[in-house]
């Protein structure tokens, strides 16, 4: 839970910081005029212009436009609100970069089975359920937590190890097997797993968000999954 709460705070952490350093050294290098409420304008036009529309799939500075708009009709430190206002451009510009999914994936990688199968081997108040589909979409084999092969299987799968990278083409032979799970509340989006799996392969693929991973099956799983796998394919 810790790390999924700082996965979220982090980038928002790796920016503040140094913005509001940055910030103070405008507001300590910048020479300044006596204006009432300067500090309230000043978080104005950092908070306003980073900003942004979403407009047919386009994100117009719209913050900016209106800051710009406070800018032009100021009369007292214009030097200094228009360096705030760069600075805002700049929040405006990182809010582009993919900081929450990059933290996210340093915390849980994808390409690690321990992100996706957490449930201890003697865990009481979560489970799961696996259904084995075969290659012409029957549900084959369905196991679960109380049972003693699910269980092999989940922890089999758990010592699988990421695989080189190659290049998925699917196959006739190809088993679906779907991984119904109880997780923690900050992995909901790995409730529902779907691998992919061959006979005659080590490797299998996890599809999870869009995204394919593949992993160099354990010795234990293969010893599991592919009797089960044979036994249909030769009948």
């Amino acid at each position: 839970m810790a790390y999924y709460f700082f996965s979220l705070i982090m980038p928002y952490l790796i920016v503040a910081i140094p913005i509001m350093l940055l910030l103070l050294l405008i507001w300590k290098k910048t020479e300044r005029q006596d204006e009432r409420n300067l500090g309230w304008k000043t978080a104005g036009y950092l908070l306003l212009t980073p900003f942004r529309l979403l407009f047919n799939g386009l994100y117009l500075p719209a913050g900016a436009l209106v800051a710009w708009l406070f800018y032009r009709n100021a009369k007292q430190n214009k030097v200094y609100k228009g360096r705030v206002i760069l600075l805002g451009l700049v929040v405006y510009l990182i809010g582009f970069l993919p900081l929450q999914s990059g933290m996210q994936d340093w915390f849980y990688p994808r390409d690690q089975m321990s992100t996706y199968l957490t449930i201890g081997s003697n865990e009481q108040k979560r489970g799961f359920n696996f259904l084995m589909n075969n290659p012409e979409g029957t549900i084959y084999w369905s196991y679960h937590m109380q049972d003693e092969k699910g269980r092999q299987i989940y922890e089999a799968m758990k010592q699988s190890t990421p695989a080189k990278e190659r290049p998925y083409m699917q196959h006739d032979d190809e088993w679906r097997l779907l991984l119904q799970q109880d997780s923690e509340k900050y992995r909901e989006s790995f409730q529902d797993l779907e691998f992919y799996i061959r006979p005659d392969s080590e490797v299998f693929w996890l599809v999870v968000q869009n995204q394919r991973y593949s992993f160099q099956a354990s010795p234990e799983l293969l010893q599991l999954l592919q009797p089960l796998m044979k036994v249909q394919s030769n009948p």
